[in-house]
């Protein structure tokens, strides 16, 4: 197994001194799109939706715990009372509490207190407590995390392209990459239609090569109840399916790149095509 290349945070390996390199997100553009849609896509400020953010904790708290204090704030469930109009007395205000002034100036006086970190709420916590107690509960997971020796946020460079793997590890005298995936359904069915979706295929041929490892697992765990957890391992099928998709990225790459660096765009503008 080959040491990582760079021992960097997330946000240098998207936007820092290797922000310039290709990604296999960056190749899932030129897959699906064109090499305009690369360039619109490298110049954008990434925005996390609820559920990228989620899953972002995750990851940090699977994969650095020891940082994740460090990282979040838990965000307590801010005391909003009002008058009781019968006996004149303070009570806890039930409906709207989040609209009045008093919750506004709480959270306000939080966020300032706590700026720089990531706030996640009680609930959120106590939900990524559940997805890790199912991922630890697994056999697979002590194999995989604790006995085998390994990286975890590893960063593989070569030439252009870059890799970022959750976990790479060595068991059995293989290198094996483990990837983690929160999801809403991973039974076979939910993620087989999610992997052609988000094109995990591609991600999967692309990090072994770059990061010189054997074999790809994906561990997908469930956000919600029962936090089920499954394992599954790249077959020969999705293998040939992801290098296809590459391949036919890596010729995007090459035909719409300018001499000077950039891309020509020649496909933003598409020909009428029968379907």
């Amino acid at each position: 197994m080959n040491k990582p290349t760079h021992n960097i945070d997330n946000n240098e390996y998207h936007r820092g001194e290797l922000g310039h390199l290709l990604s296999s997100s960056d190749m899932k553009v030129l897959y699906r799109k064109s090499g305009a849609h690369l360039e619109v896509k490298k110049s954008q400020v990434h925005h996390e939706t609820p559920l990228m953010a989620l899953g972002t904790a995750f990851h940090s708290l699977m994969l650095e715990p020891e940082s994740f204090d460090d990282e979040y704030v838990i965000q307590p469930e801010f005391e909003v009372t009002e008058v009781d109009k019968k006996t004149g007395e303070l009570k806890a205000k039930t409906s709207g509490w989040k609209r009045t002034n008093d919750y506004k100036e709480q959270l306000s006086a939080f966020q300032k207190k706590n700026a720089g970190l990531r706030i996640l709420t009680e609930d959120e916590m106590s939900q990524l407590l559940s997805m890790r107690a199912s991922m630890g509960k697994s056999s697979m997971f002590k194999e995989y995390f604790v006995d085998a020796k390994g990286h975890n946020e590893a960063t593989y460079v070569d030439g252009r392209f870059k890799v970022r793997c959750d976990r790479i590890c060595e068991v059995d005298g293989k290198t094996i990459i483990i990837d983690i995936k929160t999801t809403d359904d991973a039974t076979p069915e939910g993620f087989k239609k999610k992997l052609h979706q988000m094109d995990y295929d591609l991600s999967a041929v692309m990090y072994p090569d770059i990061a010189k490892a054997d074999d790809f697992i994906w561990v997908v765990q469930e956000r919600e109840a029962p936090f089920a957890c499954c394992w599954y391992k790249m077959s020969d099928w999705i293998h040939k399916l992801g290098t296809s998709k590459l391949n036919k990225a890596h010729k995007a790459l090459e035909q719409q790149e300018l001499p000077m660096g950039g891309f020509s765009g020649h496909q933003a503008e598409y020909e009428i095509t029968e379907l």
